[in-house]
């Protein structure tokens, strides 16, 4: 009995042993071997865009290039991607992480860990020439069930206006910024919401004049609006060495001479900062 006993406590720690190896987190060191780190990406200006000479730009894939090289990776691997595939992608394990101006949100956080915040945006929103329509807020909109809004599928002002009670007879959903204006341009939709950083990059090489940022917008109240605009890094939800290890290097860089002077070549100000506050606590806002 004692001897069988024995056995079975023999093959239980074998068990255990052979788990921890298997479901041990080496997410950064596994990369860090094979030297080369996968990074998911949308085009949207100024966060993540393309060169002329093919090279990768904005503000999120270069702050993540600034981490990669802090933590020693030597090569990125670079993945274009439509926005709304992006967490597909990395759940996959496909890619090993997304910077390209994607927002903490509560129903994100579900799917994928965050790095801690990099800067906070607000909303704009994108009217024809002239704002023929008059339109200052989203209310406004929804009151109106001839008027039509675009926004990037997936995004998190499509679930904040989903929340606010908006339906496909408002929505235009597109997949990328660019999509967006043309919507509105051809009267498709009669206004496109995303950041006013991205709508401010939109038009800085606009030579349709025909759009234009809706001066005197109004913000949609803090109950709606109190986690968007905080951007970040995101992770697998098993790959936390990997997320703590950014986070550390993070730490030292955000709000850092480096930091700012990149925050100013793509048109940000201190202002867009993120502050003090946590991922965490965005999360359980």
């Amino acid at each position: 009995m004692r001897k069988t006993i024995l056995v079975l406590l023999v093959i239980l720690v074998g068990i255990t042993t052979a788990t921890f190896f298997i479901y041990k987190d080496n997410s950064l060191t596994k990369i860090q071997e094979a030297g080369t780190i996968k990074i998911g990406y949308s085009i949207e200006a100024p966060y993540a865009f393309v060169k002329k000479n093919g090279e990768v730009t904005g503000l999120s894939t270069m702050e993540a290039k600034e981490i990669v090289n802090r933590l020693g990776i030597k090569n990125i691997e670079w993945r274009l991607m439509e926005f709304g595939s992006l967490i597909n992608e990395l759940e996959s394990g496909k890619i090993d992480i997304i910077a390209t101006g994607m927002f903490i949100s509560n129903e994100r956080a579900k799917r994928v860990n965050f790095s801690e915040p990099t800067f906070c945006v607000k909303q704009g929103l994108l009217v024809a020439k002239g704002n023929p329509k008059k339109l200052l807020s989203y209310q406004q909109i929804f009151k109106n069930k001839s008027l039509k809004i675009a926004i990037v599928e997936g995004s998190v002002e499509e679930v904040m206006l989903v929340g606010m009670g908006f339906n496909s007879q408002h929505l235009v959903l597109v997949p990328d910024v660019e999509a967006g204006k043309i919507a509105v341009e051809t009267s498709l939709a009669d206004a496109f919401v995303v950041s006013r950083p991205t709508l401010r990059q939109l038009l800085s090489n606009d030579k349709t004049n025909l759009v234009e940022i809706a001066t005197r917008f109004n913000e949609p109240d803090v109950t709606l609006n109190k986690n968007t605009g905080y951007g970040a890094v995101q992770f697998q939800k098993n790959e936390v060495q990997l997320q703590n290890a950014w986070n550390k290097e993070l730490k030292a860089f955000i709000g850092s001479p480096k930091h700012l002077e990149l925050l100013a070549k793509f048109g940000f100000s201190k202002d867009e900062l993120p502050g003090t506050i946590s991922t965490e606590e965005i999360v359980n806002l």
